[in-house]
């Protein structure tokens, strides 16, 4: 059964980035400060990428949640790409 390197990519990628996601999740759940890991790291994308403004806590996980499957999504087609050149040889 043939795939496309793109439909290959995207569903691991999404798959991927899910499986991070949930255990960012599960471990904030623990630490009982629920999504703390995408808050502080979307607070640190948008300081690299420009100046605070008064973005609360939620425009932090959303910011971050996007960079984070686009990211995974994308290494997901590098990967896909070379999996499929490498069946090809």
């Amino acid at each position: 059964m043939r795939h496309s390197i793109a439909r290959d990519g995207i569903v691991a990628g999404i798959l991927g980035a899910t499986a991070v996601a949930l255990w960012f999740l599960g471990l904030d759940i623990v630490y009982r400060h629920a999504f703390a890991t995408p808050e502080a790291l979307g607070r640190g994308l948008l300081r690299i990428l420009g100046p605070q403004g008064s973005e609360g806590a939620a425009v932090f996980v959303i910011v971050y949640t996007i960079f984070h499957y686009v990211a995974f999504i994308a290494a997901g087609l590098l990967v896909a790409v070379i999996v499929h050149v490498a069946e090809r040889e």
